[in-house]
């Protein structure tokens, strides 16, 4: 998986790549892959820490290619982004769904599939977890409050900002360079 570079997620995306991304150019979805996977990786990392981010942005992504036509070009980049943070977190919830509906249905299945799971892959998620509290811990604390606002008492960007009194588009460029950091922050933990 290629790491995301220090450039803001919308820096590089124009009307004319989401064209061609649209159209289906494989170099336009290379450009908006690295240039977006970060950020998605830190959401889903952040929203839904009891799921598997790799696995489930990697399937989004396969879902992203395969609605691409969906998309309007002409919506632009913050208009790409958003489509692609509400697929993934509408995917992330179903994910969480299915299992809750699952365990409700056979905990004796729940029991057998803890009782499987080995005691490094549980340490390694506990590690995760942590270091996922220590990255949230160092980002700047505006950016902290509206994670939190955003991701565990799921204010709309409007509610967000008008509680910090500044706009919609800032409230989202803030989010933005929130998971960002965040993504940075959990690839350099990683890496050795």
């Amino acid at each position: 998986m290629p790491v995301p570079d220090s450039t803001p997620p919308n820096s590089t995306l124009s009307v004319e790549m989401l064209q061609r991304f649209c159209d289906g150019e494989h170099a336009a979805f290379q450009q908006i892959h690295t240039r977006l996977n970060g950020s998605l990786l830190g959401f889903l990392a952040a929203k839904f820490p009891s799921l598997s981010a790799p696995d489930l942005a990697q399937n989004l992504w396969i879902e992203i290619l395969q609605k691409r036509q969906q998309f309007n070009p002409a919506d632009g980049p913050s208009g790409f982004t958003g489509w692609i943070f509400k697929l993934a977190r509408y995917r992330a919830l179903d994910l969480r769904r299915r299992r809750q509906m699952t365990t409700a249905d056979s905990d004796d299945l729940a029991n057998q599939v803890t009782d499987f799971e080995s005691t490094d892959s549980r340490r390694q998620r506990t590690e995760e977890l942590l270091q996922m509290q220590d990255c949230l811990k160092k980002l700047p604390p505006q950016l902290q409050h509206l994670l939190h606002g955003k991701y565990w008492h799921e204010q709309s960007n409007h509610e967000l900002a008008q509680e910090i009194d500044t706009t919609e588009n800032q409230i989202s460029k803030k989010l933005g360079d929130a998971r960002k950091k965040l993504a940075d922050c959990m690839n350099r933990k990683r890496t050795p």
